[in-house]
């Protein structure tokens, strides 16, 4: 007899350095993990980010985290004691972004620019109906 765990598929990346794009919120969604990397990179807490793109590459985006006083500066949001929600809106209008699901995203650091990089080209969990 093998015992196997029995855990929903929302929680298979919840280890894993990822963002999701909540569509019908209009919000992308900082896990734990993705929140204390950031964090160990900036070197002290933060409570606000940029959201970058360059405009010569298509489906990647970056988020730096900023002091409040920056020019573009976003709150995040809390929903849960680690898990942060960032608002979106106009990023996901400039990304074309179609997708009626919430989908999830590595993140990864790019020294180049000093920010979290996005490239949701490469889908990195489960997709969820909302």
């Amino acid at each position: 007899m093998a015992l196997v765990v029995v855990s929903d598929k929302r929680y298979v990346n919840r280890s894993k350095a990822m963002i999701s794009l909540n569509s019908k919120l209009k919000r992308i969604v900082m896990n734990k993990t993705t929140r204390e990397m950031m964090i160990e990179q900036y070197k002290k807490e933060f409570e606000h980010v940029l959201l970058l793109r360059d405009p010569d590459i298509d489906n990647v985006f970056w988020i730096r985290p900023v002091e409040p006083d920056q020019e573009g500066a976003r709150q995040l949001n809390s929903t849960s004691g680690s898990t942060r929600l960032i608002s979106c809106s106009l990023l996901l209008h400039e990304l074309n972004w179609q997708s009626t699901k919430t989908e999830s995203f590595p993140i990864s650091w790019d020294p180049e620019n000093l920010a979290f990089k996005v490239d949701i080209t490469k889908k990195g969990g489960e997709e969820k109906i909302d």
